[in-house]
């Protein structure tokens, strides 16, 4: 489910980074959150390159210097990672500037955890009742220097990428509400979400996409309106996802390491939506306490 959740907030990822570098100019940044989450992002991404440089160095050819490609390869890769480091570092930002929505309601945090769980039970109904062959699981893992750190390293990007899309998403949401052209992108963009999260086996039938379709649409507009009324939630609500997926790779056990590598990768997720929620909490009740002593 996030892969393909992931897969749409791409789409709308350089327009989101164009505009977080816009709002930086202009001081409207928390340059704190900005860099902690590019820092986070790039440094999961280099040891996920460093910890699978077997695949990498599997594709060379032998046409050319071992050291070339190597070097080449290795900068590339680095880039790449300092890039995708600061866009998700910038969208991140978005959610916790002026466009985050303020809290019109306080909830539980156990509240994001059971969406997250009652979200992560719909697409397994939707996978078992989806005809044709069942999903196999990631090997990829395998052929890592160390395979247990394979799972938890993979885990930590798309957890705050989907995250950062979301928050970015529920300001928008709130924001643009009554703007035509910006409100209607966003209702697009949910839109699209529910389309692509539709399992393969579905897609075959026009009207099991649509329906199917509808039931995205609904999950992801409850994350939205959710993420857009408490945004603390949203961490919530995207790691218990994610950590039900780690734990799914915990239970299966494709390859030797990856039952532990799942356990760390579920608590490493968990620990990770808890201290961005605590930090959205303590944003958004001195965002409220600041406007109430005005």
């Amino acid at each position: 489910m996030l892969g393909g959740l992931a897969m749409v907030l791409v789409l709308n990822f350089v327009g989101g980074a164009v505009i977080a570098i816009v709002v930086w100019s202009r001081r409207g940044l928390p340059t704190r959150v900005v860099l902690t989450t590019a820092g986070v992002t790039f440094l999961a991404l280099a040891l996920s390159i460093g910890n699978g440089w077997s695949d990498v160095t599997a594709i060379f050819s032998t046409a050319q210097p071992w050291t070339l490609q190597a070097g080449g390869a290795a900068f590339g890769l680095l880039l790449i990672a300092l890039i995708g480091g600061a866009g998700i570092g910038l969208i991140s930002g978005l959610g916790h500037s002026r466009f985050e929505p303020r809290s019109r309601k306080n909830a539980p945090r156990w509240v994001g955890p059971a969406l997250g769980l009652l979200i992560a039970g719909l697409g397994s109904m939707a996978s078992v009742l989806s005809p044709g062959r069942p999903t196999l699981p990631d090997y990829s893992g395998a052929s890592a220097f160390f395979p247990i750190l394979a799972e938890p390293l993979d885990a930590v990007t798309p957890f705050l990428f989907v995250t950062a899309g979301m928050l970015a998403l529920s300001a928008a949401t709130v924001r643009f509400a009554g703007h035509t052209f910006y409100g209607s992108i966003v209702g697009f963009t949910i839109l699209a979400m529910g389309a692509v999260i539709v399992p393969v086996g579905l897609q075959e039938s026009v009207l099991a996409w649509i329906g199917a379709a509808l039931v995205g649409v609904a999950v992801i507009l409850t994350i939205v309106r959710f993420s857009a009324r408490v945004p603390a939630l949203a961490p919530l609500i995207v790691g218990t996802l994610a950590v039900t997926e780690a734990l799914e790779t915990a239970l299966i056990g494709p390859y030797r390491g990856a039952r532990v590598g799942g356990l760390l990768a579920a608590a490493l997720i968990a620990w990770l939506a808890l201290t961005w929620s605590r930090a959205l909490s303590r944003a958004d009740g001195a965002r409220v306490g600041g406007e109430a002593a005005g």
